[in-house]
């Protein structure tokens, strides 16, 4: 066998071993549910009734994270009447929704487009015009999409 055929014969056997583990990999990603894809019961409710759910993570034992995020999120709630859903969850008992978010740290939040999809996640303190200009950027999805 000549030098050229064995390094043609070798950079083929790699091409067909890459793209068997391609293979392999995309058919394990495609099982597996996709996180983004199914959200919390309380969105999907929240979804239903045309708002643009924002997922608020709290400590329940710290007054200090309350204290902060509180008034942003909750004038929020009150400028968009209704157009905004806020589900406030203390981070160590729905550790296991916090996780599937990414979310570690106390206050956080989490901010749905109207279908469902993540537009924002803020891990720690975000200010109110952080959040505004979030929802209505995911609002502003909902009317171009026009669903």
């Amino acid at each position: 066998m000549s030098w050229p055929f064995v390094l043609i014969l070798i950079v083929a056997l790699a091409g067909v071993f890459v793209l068997a583990r391609r293979h392999r990999s995309a058919h394990t990603r495609a099982a597996a549910p996709d996180i983004q894809a199914l959200p919390p019961v309380e969105v999907r409710d929240a979804l239903a009734r045309r708002s643009v759910p924002l997922l608020y993570f709290t400590s329940a034992g710290s007054p200090e994270t309350r204290r902060l995020q509180d008034p942003a999120v909750f004038m929020l709630n009150a400028e968009f009447e209704g157009r905004v859903t806020v589900i406030r969850r203390e981070i160590g008992e729905h550790a296991m929704l916090a996780g599937q978010f990414g979310i570690v740290s106390a206050p956080s939040t989490v901010v749905f487009d109207h279908r469902g999809n993540v537009a924002a996640v803020n891990r720690g303190y975000a200010r109110l015009e952080e959040l505004r200009m979030q929802v209505l950027r995911a609002r502003s999805l909902e009317w171009t999409m026009g669903a």
